[in-house]
């Protein structure tokens, strides 16, 4: 992680240190959209892989915010993507 960004008041924009730019749903994480702009805007990026903000106790891996973590990705479920 480089930088983060709020431009849009409902999404969470990462731009990747590779010159990747990942945009997540501040809905998908709901301690984060409860943040004022202030906390937001003080984010703590630690050793390019976690985030962090003050007013909250959580630390958000990279792997978070990609949707790897994400119970409904795990191995047995099945998707299906339609063409």
């Amino acid at each position: 992680m480089d930088r983060v960004s709020f431009r849009r008041h409902d999404f969470l924009t990462i731009n990747l240190e590779d010159g990747r730019i990942l945009s997540v749903p501040l809905s998908r994480f709901p301690n984060i959209e409860k943040l004022s702009a202030e906390q937001r805007r003080k984010y703590h990026i630690a050793d390019g892989i976690a985030l962090m903000f003050p007013g909250d106790d959580e630390v958000y891996h990279i792997d978070d915010f990609m949707g790897l973590n994400d119970s409904r990705l795990k191995l047995g479920n099945s998707f299906h993507l339609a063409n």
